[in-house]
């Protein structure tokens, strides 16, 4: 899985504009999911299969239709429809420290990827809060796909 987005950005494009078969577009779409292009993919995946639910919701900000079944899919439907942002967030952005809040967040990511949920919702909030919105869907998509 470490190759996964370098080759998801190799490819990518070029196996959208090859005469692939529905099934196998399909997979090429899941795989622009780790790209600069999710959000065609995203697009391209409602149309095509109900299962990915959850990856078209966060790539396109769309969670009006969305029900989450477990509490991983609850806690990324909240740090996207009601975020939390930690006071010591607060506090550090109200000093100025962008920095520190952008370090504090991947920390945070890095716990909640590990399965800490509280951190996740809070490191996702953060992001999304400070104007990192593209980086925030485009970590949930990764650790969705690829499961860190």
């Amino acid at each position: 899985s470490a190759l996964a987005t370098p080759i998801a950005r190799l490819f990518y494009k070029r196996l959208v504009a090859a005469n692939l078969l529905k099934q196998d577009l399909v997979l090429v779409h899941e795989m622009g999911l780790l790209t600069e292009h999710y959000q065609d993919a995203a697009k391209a995946l409602i149309t095509r299969s109900r299962r990915h639910r959850l990856e078209v919701a966060v790539a396109l900000n769309r969670f009006t239709f969305f029900s989450p079944r477990n509490e991983f899919e609850q806690a990324i439907l909240k740090a996207y429809k009601t975020p939390r942002i930690p006071y010591s967030v607060s506090n550090l952005l109200a000093q100025g420290k962008l920095g520190e809040v952008i370090l504090y967040a991947t920390l945070q990511f890095e716990k909640g990827s590990d399965g800490d949920l509280q951190d996740l919702i809070e490191a996702l909030s953060t992001l999304r809060h400070i104007g990192l919105d593209d980086s925030a869907r485009r970590a949930t998509l990764s650790l969705i796909k690829l499961g860190y």
